[in-house]
């Protein structure tokens, strides 16, 4: 069963985030302030990887800018699912979200709106709706591309502890089942 983000497959093409930052001593506490993030609501739909790829481009920007700019993780979704490869499946790659990132960007929030909140009844059919992007909501998320990115192999506590005092933020994927709630 999958509720949301989806192993990527292995590619030996993946940059590894030890490979471009030598590694550093860090405090024995970080607590970064990051609680004037917004809640998104997936409406029970697997879209946590695109929702995790929004805040993520959000933390940079607010890092970049020092100003919290609402973006949209349904702009996001619909790219992605274009390029994932599994447009019919529930949830996306971590890899796929990058790649929409690299690509495309990120647009603002209000140009197409994460509308569950307003309204619980629209299906996953509807917010997935590629006809909905525009040449302006395009052009909107273009500023927002990001360089590249780089895969976090050092999966132990002090590696991912590491990346994040070095980067601010990583993307992760847990899996979670029904049996996690």
């Amino acid at each position: 069963m999958n509720l949301g983000a989806i192993k990527s497959p292995r590619d030996f093409r993946d940059i590894q985030l030890v490979q471009v930052q030598a590694p550093v001593i860090f405090p024995d506490e970080y607590l970064p302030d990051i609680s004037e993030m917004p809640k998104l609501w997936q409406n029970g739909f697997g879209l946590c990887s695109s929702h995790s790829g929004a805040h993520f481009k959000q933390l940079q920007e607010f890092l970049d800018i020092k100003t919290w700019q609402k973006l949209s993780p349904r702009y996001l979704w619909i790219r992605t699912k274009q390029i994932d490869g599994v447009p019919l499946e529930i949830g996306s790659y971590l890899r796929a979200i990058f790649k929409t990132l690299q690509n495309y960007g990120v647009c603002d929030y209000d140009l197409l709106p994460n509308n569950f909140l307003e309204d619980p009844t629209v299906s996953l059919q509807e917010y997935s709706d590629f006809s909905l992007i525009t040449s302006e909501i395009d052009d909107n998320a273009q500023p927002r591309v990001i360089k590249n990115y780089a895969f976090l192999n050092d999966l132990s506590f002090e590696g991912i502890k590491r990346a994040i005092y070095q980067n601010k933020a990583v993307l992760l994927r847990i899996m979670v089942d029904k049996s996690f709630f």
